[in-house]
């Protein structure tokens, strides 16, 4: 009768609690299920769609450490490359780059697929090599926005920081009128391997100290 009434009472409360032999447990949901703040315009700095001609590729293999915010560990402030290896600029036009991302939901979890777009207009043999090491590759994507948000904290994105993107697509169409040529690029996280997170923004104290991080990576 007792384990009754007790049973009843807590039902009624959260967390939830549940009997496990002769005594009560605690289950309580992970701190992760939980919303933990306020979704708000920044009306001062007014949302802007596109990202930057220029983006940055760096072998995920190459990368030795990042340094996470304390606070926010998708803040990334600084990232080390092991001795020789740099990061490789793909330099666009007219607003020839484009990223997305996106939730997957799977049975007992949530992950998120990363895309990343460009054009490349290197057609020199040396640009056909580039393409064709890419189609092995695996690499991740640094990506400024035109949106700088306050003080450059939403400029620059890093696709692919834990799992990596590989090409989905790389196809050149002489007879395109849009691309002239130019051959096109789709990079995207694997089909099996998804990220854990939304892209991750590399910042530390303003833009222009932001920008030095990945600009001091490539050679």
């Amino acid at each position: 009768m007792k384990k009754n009434i007790i049973q009843a009472i807590i039902t009624l409360f959260l967390p939830i609690y549940i009997w496990v032999g002769n005594k009560v447990a605690k289950f309580v949901s992970p701190i992760c299920a939980a919303l933990d703040g306020n979704l708000e315009p920044d009306c001062n700095f007014p949302i802007q769609g596109g990202v930057d001609d220029l983006l940055y590729l760096i072998n995920k293999s190459d990368i030795l450490s990042v340094t996470r915010n304390g606070l926010n560990p998708q803040i990334i402030e600084d990232i080390t490359l092991i001795s020789g290896a740099t990061a490789f600029k793909v330099q666009g036009q007219n607003n020839s780059n484009n990223t997305k991302w996106e939730l997957v939901k799977q049975r007992y979890t949530r992950m998120w697929n990363h895309f990343v777009d460009f054009v490349g207009f290197d057609l020199s043999p040396t640009g056909y090599e580039r393409y064709e090491e890419l189609s092995n590759a695996l690499v991740i994507a640094v990506v400024i926005n035109n949106y700088r948000g306050t003080s450059g904290n939403a400029a620059i994105k890093i696709y692919g920081l834990d799992a990596g993107l590989r090409a989905a697509t790389i196809a050149q169409d002489m007879a395109s009128a849009d691309t002239q040529g130019a051959v096109q690029v789709s990079l995207s996280t694997d089909e099996i391997n998804k990220e854990p997170h939304t892209p991750a923004t590399l910042f530390d104290t303003d833009y222009a100290t932001s920008l030095a991080i990945i600009e001091a990576l490539v050679a």
